[in-house]
């Protein structure tokens, strides 16, 4: 998996623990220098090693070398190889798949990062997707894309996203991590990057002065210097619960770019099970959610609905009850379900 196993737990994180319960699974990650908390598992989790100090050019080569060496003993090692990214085998080592089943569980429309090389990108990735056994998509609309950008094609699955199984009984109350009876307190937990909006964070809290935002989770850019925006750092998953219970509203921000069209907001699930009145822009894959989400189309509509929220008595759209029935429905077991009725097929 191209995601560090400490980084915010994840559709490769649930998926390699559910098939480690049906499989002899080897879970092979990049090593990273910054501190995550950890995610606990029972499975077997191999950080390859690499040196620090990327920045300079000899350090990145010998890392490209180390990283080739210790990929290609795993690959020799193992029958099926999983791949959550396409830029984790460069083209010259498709020769020791040879003989082995390939799987491509593609959650993300790659070309579309900020930081993404669409040349090297597209030529791996079309690598890869002429070579899986089979290719799962996270939403329909992302393998739309992959149709179009390449060929259509057998064993193409569509598995959206999920919440864990082992859904909360109980939240621990006052986490100490949101403040008590201080404003309108607005909650997002996730990745916070280029696709975050927040411009309309800003705008919100134009019109409604008391609104107060706590983000929790990784952070790849710079978050704006306000005293209504609150940056929590990164939190277990055991708690996140706990912390979405201490909210008000919960908020799925997004900015919806040709990225954020590909994805099935996994978040989504989470902040519906809450019980919490939750909001989320209104695009294809969210509309999947709109009987249990406040779906808003632009900055004034979405002010509007925080506004009847608050009104209500911050009611969520749909029952508890209800809710839970939805998620239930939903879970990472649900769609391991849809995984091994493939993989009983070409295994």
């Amino acid at each position: 998996m191209h995601i560090p196993w400490g980084w915010i737990k994840q559709r490769p994180h649930f998926i390699a623990e559910g098939l480690n319960d049906r499989y002899d699974v080897t879970i092979i990650c990049p090593r990273s220098f910054k501190a995550y908390p950890s995610n606990n598992t029972h499975a077997k989790v191999v950080e390859l090693f690499r040196l620090p100090f990327e920045r300079f050019s000899f350090v990145r080569i010998i890392n490209r070398n180390l990283y080739n060496l210790q990929v290609k003993k795993y690959i020799k090692r193992n029958d099926c190889i999983w791949f959550t990214s396409p830029l984790m085998l460069p083209q010259r080592m498709y020769k020791y798949l040879e003989g082995k089943r390939v799987i491509y569980d593609c959650m993300d429309d790659m070309l579309e990062f900020p930081d993404s090389n669409k040349e090297i990108v597209i030529q791996l990735e079309r690598s890869l997707y002429k070579k899986a056994d089979a290719v799962f998509c996270s939403s329909d609309y992302l393998l739309s894309v992959l149709k179009t950008r390449y060929f259509d094609r057998n064993n193409l699955f569509v598995v959206n996203n999920a919440v864990r199984d082992s859904l909360p009984c109980s939240v621990v109350k006052n986490t100490g991590l949101i403040p008590i009876g201080k404003g309108v307190k607005m909650v997002y937990i996730g990745t916070i990057s280029e696709w975050f909006d927040f411009e309309l964070i800003i705008f919100l809290q134009k019109n409604i002065p008391n609104l107060e935002l706590y983000l929790f989770g990784p952070k790849d850019i710079e978050i704006p210097s306000d005293t209504k925006i609150h940056y929590c750092g990164i939190i277990q998953h055991d708690i996140v619960f706990s912390v979405m219970d201490e909210a008000d509203i919960l908020i799925m921000p997004f900015k919806v770019t040709q990225l954020i069209l590909s994805v099935n907001p996994v978040k989504l699930y989470e902040y519906i099970l809450s019980g919490r009145p939750c909001l989320a822009p209104l695009y294809t894959e969210s509309l999947k959610f709109g009987e249990y989400v406040y779906l808003y189309k632009d900055m004034e509509d979405c002010l509007n609905i925080v506004k009847n929220i608050i009104s209500s008595g911050f009611s969520p759209l749909k029952t508890k009850e209800a809710s839970q029935l939805f998620v239930k429905s939903n879970t990472w077991g649900e769609r391991l379900k849809q995984i091994d009725a493939v993989l009983n097929i070409i295994l």
